[in-house]
């Protein structure tokens, strides 16, 4: 049981992460096209 929730939290992360690399990636190339 604590093992399934440590996975559903290292997901989270992973997932928080990805959002935020995916944010600053188009935020890049938004600035690049300007």
């Amino acid at each position: 049981m604590i093992n399934r929730v440590s996975k559903c939290i290292n997901f989270a992360k992973i997932f928080q992460t990805g959002k935020t690399v995916h944010i600053w990636v188009i935020t890049n190339a938004q600035l690049k096209n300007q």
